[in-house]
C-alpha cells in the first residue's frame, strides 16, 4: 500500500482570524480604494515583533490571513541560536484542525518555543528551511539534507524521519517512513555566516527564480547573544563558581559525555547502556538534592558511591557532592534550579555579542539577498523566556530593523509589535 501524502488531504482554511494588524489594513484600503499593481515605492516589508518564539506560528498565520504572505511559500530562513525543530507532543491530528487549539497547545507546552516551526511545514505552508545557525551552535550538522514529516499511524503524533541525533535523542519524535501517513518532504540547509559559501548557498536555496521567490525571514535576537536561562538561574542562586561546577558535573557524566562525543559520527539514538545510566543518574540527583524536609545536609555514602560510578573520573562528581549542602539550604528553589540545569546543561550560552557575526549577517542581507527581499519578516525578542540577555535585547531589535532597511532600501520596513496590536484589537471588540 502506498504511503498517503499530505497533498492527498485538502488543506483546512484557517477560520476566526485574530486580526493583529487591522488598523493598518483599513488605512491602506482607504488610501488605495482601487485595486492596482503596486510599484516598488509602495512595497512594505511587514515585520511582526513578538516577545517569545512560542507565537511564531500564530504570527505566520496572521501574515497569511492579512495577505502579506502566501498560503504556500518557497522558503523560510530561520536565524537563531536554536534549531526550533522539536515537535508538539500528543495527537496532532486532534489540534491541527483548529488553529486556536494549536496555538494554545504550544503556549502550554514546556518546549513550545522549539515546537512551533515544523508544524507549519506539515501543514503545507513551506517545504524548504534554512537554519542560519550562530557560530557557537552545533545541534545539527552543516549541509543540505532531506527528511519527511507526517502523522504517526498509531498514535496521531507528528514525527520526522531524520536520524539526526537532535531528533533521535527526543522521545516520540522519530519514525520510519512506513510508520507515517500524510507525509511531506522537508529540505533543510544548515549553515553559518562564517562559511565563505553562505551567501551563495542561501541565495540559491531560497528559490530558482530569485526575482519572484516568496520567503519568510524569521529572526530570533538570541542569534546575536544567547543565554542558557537555567544556567543563569543557578548563578543567581548559588553564585557563578558553583553554577559552573554544577553544569560541568552534568555535562561530564559518562553517559552524556560518551554520547555527545560519538553522536556526530554515528547518529542514531542513545544505546541501552546510556539510557540505563541516564535513568540511574537522574534518580540519584533527585534524591541527593531533596533534603526530605528534615534539614539534614549530609550525603549518604552509598548514594555517593553510586553516583561516582557513573563518571569516568571522580573530580566532577566530588565537586558536585560538595555542593549538596548549599543546594539543600536553598530549599525547594535550590532543588528546582538544580534539576532544571540537569535537564539542559548544554544549551548555548554566549551572552556577549559577536560583532563579527553581526557584520557578516548584515553583509548577507545587503549582498547575496539584497535583490530579493523577503515577503515578510518575524522577529522574536526572546526576552520573555530569558534567552536574549536583557542588556542587549532592545539595542539588537533596533540594529536588526535598521540592517534590514539598509539591505532592502527599495521597500519600507514596517515593524509592528504583536502585543500592541492585540491590545488595540481587544479594545475594538
Amino acid at each position: 500500500m502506498m504511503t498517503q501524502t499530505a497533498e492527498d488531504t485538502p488543506m483546512k482554511v484557517l477560520v476566526e482570524p485574530v486580526t493583529l494588524i487591522r488598523e493598518r489594513e483599513n488605512a491602506l484600503r482607504r488610501k488605495h480604494p482601487k485595486k492596482r499593481r503596486k510599484s516598488v515605492e509602495d512595497e512594505l516589508l511587514l515585520t511582526l515583533i513578538m516577545g517569545s518564539h512560542v507565537r511564531g506560528l500564530e504570527c505566520w498565520h496572521a501574515l497569511i490571513r492579512t495577505n502579506h504572505l502566501s498560503m504556500e511559500i518557497d522558503c523560510v530562513v530561520h536565524v537563531d541560536s536554536h534549531p526550533d525543530m522539536m515537535l508538539p507532543k500528543g495527537d496532532f491530528s486532534v489540534i491541527e484542525a483548529d488553529p486556536r487549539l494549536l496555538y494554545e497547545s504550544l503556549e502550554a507546552s514546556q518546549g513550545g518555543i522549539a515546537e512551533w516551526l515544523l508544524p507549519a511545514f506539515f501543514l503545507g505552508h513551506c517545504s524548504r528551511l534554512v537554519w542560519l545557525r550562530a557560530v557557537w551552535c552545533d545541534q545539527l550538522q552543516d549541509g543540505e539534507s532531506e527528511f519527511f514529516i507526517g502523522i504517526h499511524k498509531k498514535d496521531g503524533s507528528i514525527r520526522v524521519t531524520s536520524r539526526e541525533p537532535y531528533f533521535m535523542d527526543e522521545p516520540n519524535t522519530h519514525a520510519s517512513l512506513d510508520e507515517l501517513e500524510r507525509v511531506r518532504k522537508v529540505t533543510l540547509l544548515v549553515v553559518s555566516v562564517t562559511d565563505p559559501r553562505c551567501g551563495e548557498l542561501v541565495k540559491s536555496f531560497i528559490g530558482k527564480d530569485e526575482s519572484s521567490s516568496k520567503w519568510l525571514l524569521d529572526i530570533c535576537l538570541d542569534y546575536f547573544a544567547v543565554s542558557n536561562p537555567f544556567f543563569d538561574h543557578a548563578v543567581q542562586q548559588f553564585g557563578e563558581t558553583a553554577a559552573l561546577t554544577l553544569r560541568d558535573a552534568f555535562l561530564q557524566v559518562r553517559w552524556r559525555a560518551r554520547y555527545e562525543a560519538a553522536r556526530c559520527q554515528s547518529g542514531g539514538p542513545r544505546g541501552e547502556i546510556e539510557e540505563s545510566e541516564k535513568s540511574i543518574f537522574e534518580a540519584i540527583i533527585r534524591r541527593l538534592v531533596d533534603s526530605g524536609g528534615n534539614g539534614t545536609f549530609g550525603v549518604d555514602s552509598e548514594m555517593a558511591e553510586s553516583l561516582n560510578a557513573l563518571y569516568d573520573h571522580p573530580e566532577p562528581c566530588d565537586r558536585f557532592l560538595a555542593l549538596i549542602p548549599l543546594i539543600r539550604a536553598k530549599g525547594e528553589v535550590g532543588k528546582l534550579v538544580t534539576l532544571e540545569l540537569m535537564e539542559s546543561p548544554g544549551l548555548p550560552h554566549h551572552p556577549s555579542l559577536d560583532l563579527n557575526q553581526q557584520e557578516l549577517f548584515a553583509q548577507l542581507l545587503q549582498g547575496p539577498l539584497g535583490d530579493n527581499p523577503p515577503s515578510a519578516c518575524v522577529i522574536a525578542r526572546s526576552d520573555e523566556d530569558e534567552y536574549t540577555p536583557d542588556s542587549v535585547c532592545s539595542n539588537l531589535e533596533t540594529w536588526t530593523i535598521e540592517a534590514m532597511q539598509r539591505a532592502w532600501n527599495s521597500v519600507k520596513v514596517e515593524a509592528l509589535s504583536v502585543e500592541v496590536f492585540e491590545e488595540d484589537d481587544e479594545q475594538k471588540q
